[in-house]
């Protein structure tokens, strides 16, 4: 059959043609189409040399037809690598991602040994001045054992004078309360009547 002349009439005549076939979708061309196509695209008289004998139109035609049933035929290779790809894609996505997480993890890591690291240097610094401090202690104390050996004979009066000042310690209290008593009471007398009432 000759569809030439009712397609003249009813595609060429279409000021909107050109843009339909322009905008076509050819990644989701139906299987049914591919299936009506394809053994046209096998016929031997369907090649653009052949078609371009009847017109140019048609030839045109006929190569976007053939690219069209092409275009299916590798998308359907490709399509399995292409998702593949956007999937190793997602994946190296996805592993970047983890490495930037556990690179700020080894920083935030690094940081906290750099702080207990320094730290670390205070403390020993610390450390070694206590332990100087410490040897200063020891020859004070040396010498302080020393010097109250050497003051054994005053070591008596010492204790004596010990004893007296915890019992004036345990007084304390008392005193305290007869001397504001004086000092309310008889700080308006004159200083010699003051002196007798002590006495």
């Amino acid at each position: 059959l000759d569809y030439w002349e009712a397609a003249k009439k009813s595609f060429l005549r279409d000021t909107k043609f050109i843009v339909t076939l322009q905008e076509f979708d050819k990644d989701n061309i139906p299987e049914r189409i591919i299936n009506k196509i394809r053994p046209l695209v096998k016929n031997p008289d369907f090649v653009p040399p052949k078609i371009a004998k009847a017109s140019k139109a048609a030839e045109g035609f006929c190569k976007w037809v053939r690219a069209m049933e092409v275009y299916n035929r590798v998308a359907k290779e490709v399509k399995p690598r292409r998702e593949a790809l956007e999937k190793a894609e997602a994946e190296l996505s996805s592993a970047a991602e983890q490495l930037d997480s556990k690179k700020r993890q080894l920083k935030e890591v690094q940081d906290l040994l750099d702080h207990l690291n320094k730290q670390f240097e205070q403390v020993s610094q610390k450390k070694e001045s206590l332990q100087q401090q410490v040897a200063e202690c020891r020859t004070r104390l040396d010498r302080a054992k020393k010097l109250i050996g050497g003051l054994g004979g005053e070591r008596v009066r010492w204790t004596e004078s010990t004893r007296k000042l915890g019992a004036d310690f345990e007084n304390v209290v008392g005193d305290i309360l007869l001397s504001s008593g004086v000092i309310a009471y008889l700080g308006v007398f004159m200083g010699a009547f003051r002196q007798r009432c002590l006495a």
